[in-house]
């Protein structure tokens, strides 16, 4: 029952000779020497998806914060993935938690909030850049949940509403400046004119008749 092995599409085998890695086979049907052959792993290529948390992590603004992400890769190099670490899921993820983290810790909690693609392409490069020493492909970070003190979100739509609204008054005060400089040039223009205070002051008075 060790000599023969019939390997799955997705499925490849990390073969040692004497103990030294010797290739990687599959998929399909192999027959493998007993004694002078040994299989040192049956690797699964296709992609894994799994769950990191930050937890009770302080961000830059001293925010504790819990922030919960999704995390897909595969095996890209089944000899390293086996030969070169122990355990690469259980690697991939500790790498995913640390950069998660570090990631947290650099941000402030507005940015976390409302920046989280951006957030999570950064992480997908930083975990791919190390994981890749294992033999392992991230395919993708997904931020999937930002769990925050209730107050504190409270604290920060206070805010947003605040900054709207005064970004509103300066539109508004901008518009009546714009409509005094152009108020200030018409009358310019009508007391330079010969009659033209006059004839402003008829059609005023025209469009008052119209009036009920």
């Amino acid at each position: 029952s060790k000599m023969f092995y019939i390997l799955p599409e997705w499925s490849r085998m990390v073969l040692l000779r004497l103990g030294k890695f010797e290739d990687v086979r599959g998929p399909g049907y192999f027959m493998i020497p007993p004694f002078l052959y040994s299989v040192a792993a049956i690797v699964d290529t296709r992609i894994e998806t799994h769950q990191v948390e930050a937890t009770a992590t302080l961000t830059k603004d001293n925010v504790p914060t819990k922030v919960t992400a999704a995390l897909e890769f595969s095996v890209e190099d089944p000899k390293k993935a086996v030969i070169d670490v122990q355990n690469f899921r259980q690697t991939v993820i500790w790498l995913s938690t640390e950069a998660l983290k570090n990631t947290i810790g650099s941000l402030d909690l507005k940015d976390l909030l409302s920046e989280r693609d951006q957030i999570a392409e950064s992480l997908k490069d930083q975990i791919d850049s190390d994981a890749q020493n294992y033999g392992i492909d991230v395919r993708a970070v997904r931020i999937t949940d930002v769990d925050t003190p209730p107050s504190l979100v409270e604290e920060l739509a206070v805010i947003a509403r605040s900054r709207r609204a005064a970004i509103a008054k300066q539109l508004q005060a901008d518009a009546e400046v714009a409509v005094a400089h152009k108020i200030a040039e018409a009358s310019r223009i009508l007391e330079e004119a010969k009659g033209g205070i006059r004839l402003r002051e008829l059609q005023i008075l025209n469009e008052m008749s119209k009036e009920e």
